[in-house]
């Protein structure tokens, strides 16, 4: 084992601000927390033996909040060590916001990267209520404090309103940090990298959106060689790859196995988690 540590942070389900806890059956529960991720970079922070950060990312986004934050932790990581980042599986939305944070982005050939966008997440029961004789017919105090409300359908100017004042403001910090952290990026292309799109890597690449397709191997080297440039008397077998878990009581992890006992149950709920809450959401929805 070498002196120095590198921190593995993966990054893989849903992003969210909500915790999760993980079960006899399931280790690894599908969703990051954006408080969980916050806690690591504390603790790697004040490691003085710490000296780099390897993101595994396989994530299709998640809630704005909780990726920005993401985003702002990883980065202050940034200021003290080198970061890298590699996407295996997809780097999507808010998930590709927090590869933004790495000095440099690569990605397994077979990756999904992209769909820089908002989702205004909302539903419309209007129409259903309707057919049962059901209206909702609220008592505000102006004409845009129920725009929300999944019981009445939004007229053109409620629209434009929350496109306007909700998601063109996220849409326009999203696209800020792509800007900021990939100046690179061919200016005729800006328009397609910013459309929402999800691209292949060898697309992404092309496109400016990350630095490399290669293997999970090859971005443990990439860093690797970075550490070598700013510590030239320090060899790789003096680092040791180190992942901090979470800890978990016994209660916890029972109460987690009786929760997920059929994985089908916790499955729906992570699939559905981006439609029934309402917000601002930096996903990619397959």
């Amino acid at each position: 084992m070498g002196k120095y540590r590198i921190y593995l942070i993966p990054i893989s389900g849903v992003i969210t601000d909500e915790p999760s806890t993980p079960s006899l059956t399931r280790q690894t529960p599908k969703q990051t927390n954006a408080q969980h991720i916050e806690r690591l970079v504390s603790c790697i922070s004040n490691d003085p033996l710490a000296r780099g950060v390897l993101l595994r990312i396989n994530s299709p986004g998640g809630m704005a909040s909780a990726s920005e934050t993401i985003y702002e932790s990883l980065s202050s990581l940034r200021e003290k060590m080198p970061v890298v980042a590699h996407i295996d599986g997809m780097g999507a939305s808010g998930a590709y916001m927090a590869s933004l944070a790495a000095e440099r982005i690569g990605a397994s050939p077979w990756s999904l990267v992209g769909s820089i966008g908002v989702i205004l997440s909302r539903f419309d029961i209007s129409e259903g209520l309707a057919k049962i004789g059901v209206k909702f017919d609220p008592i505000t105090t102006g004409k845009f404090k129920a725009v929300g409300s999944m019981y009445r359908a939004l007229d053109a100017e409620e629209r434009a309103y929350l496109e306007q004042e909700i998601v063109a403001p996220a849409m326009e910090s999203f696209t800020s940090i792509v800007q900021k952290r990939r100046p690179q990026r061919p200016e005729e292309n800006r328009s397609e990298t910013e459309s929402g799109k999800i691209f292949s890597a060898q697309r992404a690449h092309k496109l400016g959106l990350i630095d490399a397709v290669c293997s999970w191997k090859q971005a443990k080297n990439d860093l690797l060689r970075q550490l070598q440039e700013q510590y030239p008397k320090t060899t790789a077998d003096n680092y040791s790859f180190v992942q901090l878990t979470r800890r978990t009581s016994i209660l916890q992890t029972l109460m987690g196995n009786i929760e997920t006992r059929l994985d089908i149950l916790a499955d729906m709920r992570r699939i559905t988690l981006p439609l029934c809450e309402s917000g601002l959401w930096y996903i990619w929805l397959s």
